[in-house]
């Protein structure tokens, strides 16, 4: 028999939680950078604008980055807790409110701030 018990955490280093971290991040930004980038493109067809600027696609991206940050803080101020009485759906319902609360709320803040 081994010595180490089979119920421990395993224990991560600072290097692969930085790495899991950015991971998520880019995941996140990826998400959300191929939704505003459908929408910028949708804004660009619909008002005719002929040579597409590619501007607009990168201001998406960046705004994409940064409300994956914004994702993530919220993910570390209000970790998802499942309630095995309200259920999956309601338990995420709530959170997910809280979530787009926040990440609403510090994107706005972040506006205010930027003019």
């Amino acid at each position: 028999m081994n010595g180490t018990s089979s119920n421990s955490a395993p224990t991560h280093t600072f290097k692969q939680k930085a790495k899991e971290e950015f991971v998520k991040a880019f995941q996140l930004t990826v998400y959300f950078g191929t939704w505003f980038c459908a929408i910028a493109f949708l804004g660009a067809a619909s008002l005719d604008e002929s040579p597409i600027p590619l501007s607009i696609f990168g201001f998406a991206l960046f705004k994409a980055a940064i409300c994956a940050k914004f994702m993530l803080l919220a993910q570390v101020a209000f970790p998802i807790k499942v309630n095995k009485t309200d259920g999956i759906v309601g338990s995420l319902f709530l959170e997910s409110v809280i979530y787009l609360l926040v990440v609403l709320g510090l994107n706005y803040l972040e506006a205010g701030v930027q003019d």
